[in-house]
């Protein structure tokens, strides 16, 4: 026969969690009981927290070549920064799901997408784990994906990169757009 207390937690196990039974549960257990729960939830949050970040680890495969990414890439342009601000992105009631960054860019050289001399947005990552880009220094050659008109979007595992580092691919990209 199953006493008073084993069918009581019995019965709580089978309907929806209450406030109540938080306060119960502590009350039945000693105050060190009690204690050691508290260390120990708090012990797994630090863990979980830490293990998110390692799940989130941006991973790229090898660099693409100037030829596949000239192929595959809605646009290629060099752009020069005019601001860059942290953002809450996402859409309908999804905003702020995701953060990131969206830098302004005046558009100085267009091998495709771009037009020269147009203000263009390009939305990334805040970088790390989510592969975003980080926009430090002035010129950037960007290699990027459209995401609406004068919208594009771009990361770390393409061949965007800042001037004068881009500067190689600037040769191999003229010869492209001749062909």
């Amino acid at each position: 026969m199953l006493s008073t207390r084993s069918s009581r937690q019995s019965r709580r196990r089978m309907r929806p969690w209450r406030r109540e039974d938080l306060r119960e549960s502590l009350s039945e257990c000693g105050r060190g009981t009690a204690y050691r729960c508290v260390v120990g939830v708090a012990l797994l949050a630090v863990v979980l927290a830490l293990g998110a970040g390692l799940a989130w680890a941006c991973t790229c495969k090898e660099e693409p070549s100037v030829a596949w990414s000239f192929g595959h890439c809605d646009a290629v342009f060099i752009g020069e920064v005019v601001s860059v601000q942290d953002t809450a992105l996402g859409a309908g009631g999804c905003a702020g799901l995701y953060s990131g960054k969206v830098a302004r860019l005046r558009v100085t050289y267009a091998w495709s997408g771009g037009q020269t001399g147009t203000l263009t947005t390009v939305v990334t990552g805040h970088g790390g784990g989510d592969c975003g880009y980080p926009f430090e220094g002035a010129r950037h050659l960007i290699y990027a994906t459209r995401l609406a008109r004068h919208t594009w979007t771009t990361s770390i595992c393409t061949r965007t990169r800042p001037l004068p580092f881009g500067a190689p691919d600037s040769v191999a990209l003229s010869q492209l757009r001749h062909r």
